[in-house]
């Protein structure tokens, strides 16, 4: 279909899915609210950045290098890294202009590039609305959209633009410069996305796949093979750069093959997947054997577009099974795939009934009732997942917004202390490592104050200030320190109502703007909380 044929044919759907998102972004997601940088991964963002200044502008380039090859971690990003320069290098140091530029601009990007591939699978307008309502509803969609530190939003942009590229090659054969410069431009596309996250090397397996087992055109196998071998090559070689000589990463431990660890979070995502996406995944697995086994469905459906999806969505989900966590932002990748092939199938199927309703000689009448009727049962479809996928984000939202509040108190009163020693009450562990790492750097960057920060090792020390926060690992708990009754020099306390997801579901339907404006709320909450605590 020429870009003309598309843009008449969708230019309607796309601007109401576009203006719905819009007003989505503002009143659920709010990136207005979100007001601070945050202790998790922001500071480390902030300080790289100017670690790129020192080596551009003096040539101070040994500090960059450790960061972009990052032998500590066992891990090779220099294309994220790059990205969040740019971004700090044009935005600044302005949290809500980050958090608007986010959701306005990458989160929308990311729901154009969705739209288009979509079409370009051969879906009509119902894929395009069902795919970008089963995408942005998602908890992984706001999670990824709402912080700033994940890669995998700008890893499925890069992936998006390469999917669209390669599946259109068929089109730009007619360029004088093709092959060279088309397989340059999908290899470039390819280490770029392998850059900012590591995983997205597996992508290249969908097309190697796809040209030897369903197209197999001599021109598709040469230019599968080639992008397997520049990618594998590739990751190779970025690895050997981040591994260290002689040590052993705590980071890579956490990544096992083993069939329990496989099976385990296998059955963890598909959950993870069936949740956000209820009750679609369910009526795929099902729908899938009735297209396998009808010759015309399959020949109707199935085409390279969709299989590529399809392979992508098993690909990027098998990489995750070896690694220790399973967390939902981790899985956007599969979530951007599955509402491609969710809309495409059932949009394909729609077709498939509207054109046999025809065939049996019905008139325009019979076509706008199917077409109603289509359009009642997805709409109820879709909400029997949305209103728990609506809390979930409402509650991410409202705890991430306090949470920025509590970690920017946090470094406000510590500003306070400025040529003191300060001692943070915290274990030597994983769970403590990016507050300790972060607070200093908070600090230096965005208050410009030295305090000396140094984990309390040992015994109390004569003199200097203690810092706790709860929840925390902590070296000293907080009923041994009261029993210490040192002197508070400056405390503060945060609890964060959450929403009851189900009992959301049941009442949003039925009075939504209510339930909404009055959500019913759970009877726990999180509490946070804080002080300092002079030692003399």
């Amino acid at each position: 279909m020429r870009i003309k044929e598309v843009i008449r044919k969708y230019w309607l759907v796309v601007f109401i899915v576009s203006l719905l998102y819009f007003l989505y972004a503002f009143f659920v997601l709010s990136p207005h609210s979100y007001k601070h940088f945050s202790l998790i991964d922001d500071g480390q963002s902030v300080h790289n950045s100017y670690l790129f200044d020192e080596c551009f502008n003096s040539g101070e380039c040994a500090p960059l290098k450790e960061i972009l090859i990052e032998k500590q971690s066992g891990r090779f990003r220099p294309g994220y890294w790059g990205i969040q320069h740019i971004l700090y290098k044009v935005l600044g140091i302005n949290p809500i202009l980050h958090h608007q530029f986010r959701v306005y601009i990458v989160g929308y990007l990311l729901l154009l590039l969705l739209m288009a591939s979509a079409i370009q699978a051969g879906g009509g307008p119902l894929s395009v609305i069902l795919s970008s309502g089963i995408f942005v509803s998602s908890f992984s969609f706001s999670e990824n959209i709402i912080r700033l530190g994940p890669q995998e939003p700008y890893q499925i942009l890069l992936i998006g633009f390469f999917s669209l590229i390669y599946l259109s090659r068929s089109g730009v054969k007619r360029i004088k410069s093709y092959p060279r410069a088309f397989t340059s431009l999908l290899v470039f596309m390819l280490l770029a996305a392998i850059t900012v996250k590591e995983p997205s090397f597996v992508i290249v397996f969908a097309p190697l796949f796809i040209s030897f087992l369903y197209i197999k055109k001599e021109s598709d196998k040469k230019l599968s093979v080639k992008l397997a071998i520049f990618v594998v090559l590739f990751v190779v070689a970025g690895k050997l750069l981040a591994r260290p000589q002689n040590e052993t990463l705590a980071y890579a431990e956490n990544f096992q093959i083993n069939f329990e660890r496989f099976f385990g979070n296998g059955l963890a995502y598909t959950l993870h997947i069936s949740n956000m996406t209820s009750p679609f995944l369910k009526l795929v697995g099902l729908t899938f054997p009735v297209v396998f086994f009808s010759k015309k469905l399959r020949k109707e459906i199935i085409n390279e577009q969709f299989l590529f999806w399809v392979l992508a969505f098993f690909l990027s989900t098998a990489i995750l099974l070896p690694w220790r966590f399973v967390l939902d932002r981790y899985i956007l990748v599969p979530i951007f795939c599955f509402s491609i092939i969710t809309g495409v199938l059932f949009s394909k199927i729609a077709d498939y009934l509207m054109a046999s309703i025809f065939r049996w000689g019905k008139t325009a009448m019979y076509k706008i009732i199917i077409t109603l009727v289509l359009v009642i049962i997805f709409t109820n479809l879709f909400f029997v997942g949305f209103p728990v996928n609506l809390a979930k984000t409402i509650n991410y939202k409202n705890w991430y917004s306090q949470c920025l509040e509590f970690g920017a108190d946090q470094v406000m009163a510590i500003s306070a202390l400025e040529n003191e020693t300060l001692y943070i009450n915290a274990t030597d562990s994983l769970g403590t490592w990016e507050v300790l790492y972060e607070i200093p750097l908070h600090l230096k960057y965005l208050y410009n104050k030295d305090v000396r920060t140094q984990r309390l090792k040992g015994d109390l020390p004569n003199t200097g200030y203690l810092f706790t926060r709860i929840p925390f690992e902590l070296a000293i708990e907080e009923p041994e320190l009261i029993k210490l009754n040192y002197k508070i020099i400056k405390s503060k306390s945060y609890e964060i109502k959450q929403i009851d997801p189900l009992v959301f579901r049941e009442k949003f339907p039925l009075r939504p703007i209510k339930t909404l404006s009055e959500p019913p709320l759970k009877e726990d909450s999180f509490n946070y909380y804080w002080e300092i605590r002079q030692l003399e």
